[in-house]
């Protein structure tokens, strides 16, 4: 029994390199930019920290600019870039901050070149920048992305989605659900205000935990409906 369960796990490891083989091959890139963001997306929902997400996706955009999938990478590129910072001080110990500056600079990008466009993943980005802002301690700069959301007249997109407001493996944290932009956006701005400026306690805070309780409780009153 044990040969056989080792040998399955060896050929599980093997179909896995396999697989990565195939889709980092030039020769099967999709031809199209919905098989392309799907490629990247595989290696994204597999917590892929190699940048290999960044790859495909920045090729997606260089080759179908203009293009609702194109959108769609560029905004994702702010969420690979805080997942990985997760990931890597789980599993590797090491707590880097420039992860979370490149997360900061994609969103950016993406609120740049997507603001005026009425794009459905704007909120998404001014509410996931002031969440790595928090991590990183620049609580300023947090409150302005939300009060953006608050704010702004070209924010035309109305909701956010949420499965998990910081990437982590522990149950406890997903949520699952699309939420009212401005109303995530005012309880966040009130559940924050006494947030302190302290880099890469977001996680353990009692803030986040209050945050994900509300997101939970209005998620519940919207299935209970």
């Amino acid at each position: 029994m044990g040969k056989i369960k080792n040998l399955r796990i060896k050929d599980i490891i093997a179909i896995f390199f396999s697989l990565y083989s195939l889709l980092s091959s030039p020769r099967v890139m999709a031809d199209t930019p919905e098989k392309e963001y799907e490629i990247g997306l595989f290696f994204y929902n597999n917590d892929d920290i190699s940048d290999k997400t960044v790859e495909i996706f920045q090729s997606l955009i260089h080759k179908y600019p203009n293009t609702p999938t194109a959108e769609e990478a560029a905004y994702q590129l702010g969420r690979y870039y805080q997942k990985k910072f997760y990931i890597v001080r789980d599993l590797r110990g090491i707590t880097d901050p420039s992860i979370l500056e490149q997360a900061v600079g994609a969103y950016k990008d993406f609120i740049r070149s997507y603001e005026d466009k009425s794009s459905k993943e704007l909120a998404d980005a001014y509410f996931y920048l002031a969440l790595t802002y928090f991590e990183l301690g620049n609580k300023e700069a947090a409150l302005q992305s939300l009060q953006q959301m608050v704010s702004s007249e070209t924010l035309k997109d109305d909701q956010v989605r949420v499965d998990r407001l910081i990437w982590s493996r522990r149950p406890q944290d997903r949520i699952e659900g699309t939420f009212n932009a401005q109303e995530l956006a005012k309880k966040t701005l009130e559940i924050f205000h006494s947030y302190p400026t302290t880099p890469f306690q977001l996680r353990d805070s009692k803030e986040l935990e209050a945050l994900i309780l509300w997101c939970k409780n209005v998620y519940s009153r919207k299935q209970a409906q």
